[in-house]
């Protein structure tokens, strides 16, 4: 489920029911009755059941890629190696995945370079075999560039058909392009659960949709009990 980005849970509530009793004239004992019912809505909303979702962040990292060997990442620390990074004899450095659950985001024949804030979830293409990251001939998608590499992998909480999607921050040498460095990971530990590329933390829920449809639904019964006080009166 979406949320609304900005404002915290109760920076939304009080911003709405305050905007709710301006376009009511509501009497005390209204807006005593909106409270409660704001309250109620807020207390249902979070007894909604969600994911326990948490985003597990490496750290910086400072760890060279050459032709002097490989670098195997184990994510989620559970002595499984998930991705190996590689300068093979032809001085190109690639990304592999080290079982056929492993993968990473490609573009159809290269490893996708993704940009900060790149929501990971879905590729058009995920693989396995190992695919070029930047090489001597200044080709490949991370030659010269810092970017993410969108990654997915199973786990012993998490299988097929669901993953842990995750990213893995790379930059490729310009000058020296047999080699590159990689300066952190993160991945999502709920199943399923997209993470955005270089995020380190798991983001704040604010008040969702279906509680606003809610408090819609409360102000609207609140109008037409006025409606019916005015025309009982007039």
């Amino acid at each position: 489920m979406d949320f609304l980005q900005g404002k915290s849970l109760d920076e939304d509530v009080d911003s709405y029911s305050s905007s709710v009793k301006s376009a009511l004239s509501l009497t005390p004992t209204d807006k005593k009755l909106l409270a409660l019912c704001t309250t109620a809505a807020v207390a249902s909303i979070a007894m909604v059941p969600t994911a326990d979702a948490a985003v597990v962040y490496s750290g910086v990292k400072n760890i060279v890629v050459s032709n002097a060997g490989a670098t195997s990442l184990d994510l989620n620390t559970d002595a499984t190696k998930d991705f190996r990074i590689k300068a093979t004899l032809t001085s190109t450095i690639k990304i592999t995945g080290k079982t056929a659950s492993m993968k990473f985001a490609t573009n159809g024949g290269a490893v996708r370079a993704l940009a900060s804030g790149y929501r990971i979830i879905q590729s058009p293409t995920w693989a396995t075999a190992a695919n070029t990251l930047n090489k001597t001939t200044g080709a490949g998608p991370f030659t010269g560039a810092t970017a993410y590499i969108g990654v997915r992998f199973k786990s012993s909480s998490c299988s097929a058909p669901y993953y842990h999607y995750g990213w893995i921050k790379y930059t490729g040498n310009g000058a020296k392009p047999e080699t590159g460095t990689i300066t952190g990971w993160a991945y999502e530990s709920s199943c399923n659960q997209p993470i955005r590329a270089g995020q380190t933390a798991t983001d704040t829920p604010t008040l969702n949709e279906w509680g606003m449809m809610l408090l819609v639904l409360l102000a609207g019964a609140l109008a037409a009990r006025k409606l019916k006080e005015m025309q009982q009166e007039g």
